[in-house]
């Protein structure tokens, strides 16, 4: 009589039936967790043990405790694991461990020095601007109003979104009889290189203290011969995101008169902004 020989095999493989006349041979279960290796979802491990429920067995979970299957960035790394949720975790340019998206960097832009010309000064209600006078007096001497401005060098940088711009400025002089005086900082839509030419100063002299507010600082005598920290607004960064690559001024007028102070006349001071960015997204 023939025989039919059947084998047991395992669950997960399904019935495996035999020709008449002919023995099928058990499927291979290499990690013995019942289910057969043409099958297996995890070659490494038990496929019925997965303790996140989320279909990954946990020798092959690559977020244990989040669910494998979510990744919004599509990255493929899980949500739960992202290090950087709104970018690709596998980009690494420069290997420090951080993703690009989300490796913050920081990168001082200087004022603008042409030869010995530097990119700074005043402009007044009474008088013209000449490019030669470096002076920064900022409000009231003698009855005459001043702003001062500073223009900063962008060129060469470059950066998928700016996330914080903070001024450093040092106070050279500061004459008042005020405890305190409080700076306020503001946008520039005149272009650089008009307010650094010889120019007639009023229009020009509005444009350093009105439009966009960027910040203001408060002060007093005790801070001369240092560098005063000084928060910029986001708007600050997002009209030097736009500004990328060229020059970026602005303008800073002092809100409590008559009083004046002033940051440098022809001397080197510190004169900056420290930008904080990342690189890519």
């Amino acid at each position: 009589m023939r025989v039919v020989v059947l084998l047991c095999v395992l669950a997960a493989c399904g019935e495996v039936k035999g020709s008449a006349g002919s023995v099928d041979a058990p499927c291979t279960d290499t990690d013995n967790d019942t289910v057969c290796d043409t099958v297996d979802t995890c070659a490494t491990g038990d496929d019925r043990l997965d303790g996140d429920n989320d279909t990954v067995a946990n020798a092959c979970d690559r977020c244990s405790g989040f669910d494998d299957r979510a990744d919004a960035d599509t990255d493929t790394v899980p949500n739960g694991c992202d290090n950087c949720a709104d970018a690709d975790d596998r980009i690494d340019e420069n290997m420090n461990g951080m993703p690009d998206g989300c490796d913050v960097q920081t990168r001082v832009l200087e004022l603008k020095v042409e030869g010995t010309n530097k990119w700074r000064g005043w402009h007044s209600n009474v008088a013209n601007h000449q490019t030669t006078n470096e002076y920064t007096i900022t409000g009231d001497l003698s009855g005459s109003l001043y702003n001062a401005y500073f223009v900063f060098s962008a060129a060469g940088f470059t950066a998928h979104s700016i996330k914080s711009v903070t001024l450093e400025l040092e106070l050279e002089s500061y004459s008042t009889p005020d405890a305190t005086e409080t700076l306020s900082i503001w946008d520039v839509s005149t272009p650089s290189a008009t307010l650094e030419a010889d120019a007639t100063s009023i229009p020009i002299y509005m444009d350093l203290m009105t439009g966009a507010s960027y910040g203001t600082h408060t002060f007093g005598a005790a801070q001369v011969g240092m560098v005063m920290t000084i928060p910029l607004g986001m708007q600050a960064a997002t009209d030097l995101q736009a500004k990328l690559g060229q020059d970026f001024a602005i303008g800073v007028h002092l809100d409590t008169a008559p009083a004046w102070v002033r940051f440098g006349m022809d001397e080197v001071r510190v004169q900056r902004l420290v930008v904080t960015y990342l690189a890519a997204n």
